[in-house]
C-alpha cells in the first residue's frame, strides 16, 4: 500500500485555491483512485473544518471531480486558521502538525540537514 502523502496548502481560503489549485487537485484524484493524500488547509479566515469541507467539495465539483479519492480527501481534510506570516501563527499550526502521529501529521519541520522528506 503506498504511503499517504500530505499537502499543506497555505492561503487555502483565497479564491485561487477555490478557482484553480482545489479543481486541479480534484481532477487529478478522479483519474487516481489509488493516491492516498491527506489535505490540509490553513488561512486567515475563521472557518471551521466543515466550511472548509464545503469549499473542497464545491472546488472538485466545479470541474466534475468525483471517485473514492476525492470522497477520501473530502471527508478527512482539516482547516486550521492562522496568518503564516506571524510567527506566533506559523509556530501554532508547526506545533499542530507536530502533535498529530507521524503517519498522520498534517507537515513535517524541515531537519537542519535539508527539507524533510515523505
Amino acid at each position: 500500500m503506498p504511503a499517504t502523502s500530505t499537502l499543506l496548502v497555505l492561503g487555502a481560503s483565497g479564491d485561487l485555491s477555490a478557482r484553480l489549485l482545489l479543481p486541479g487537485l480534484g481532477e487529478l484524484l478522479a483519474h487516481r483512485p489509488d493516491l492516498d493524500l491527506q489535505l490540509v488547509g490553513a488561512g486567515t479566515e475563521d472557518w471551521d473544518d466543515d466550511r472548509w469541507r464545503e469549499v473542497v467539495r464545491t472546488s472538485f465539483a466545479s470541474l466534475g471531480a468525483e471517485g473514492p479519492a476525492v470522497d477520501r480527501v473530502v471527508a478527512g481534510t482539516t482547516y486550521h486558521s492562522a496568518d503564516v506570516t506571524l510567527e506566533a501563527d506559523l509556530e501554532r499550526l508547526l506545533a499542530a502538525c507536530d502533535a498529530a502521529p507521524p503517519s498522520t501529521s498534517p507537515c513535517r519541520r524541515p531537519s537542519p540537514s535539508g527539507p524533510a522528506r515523505r
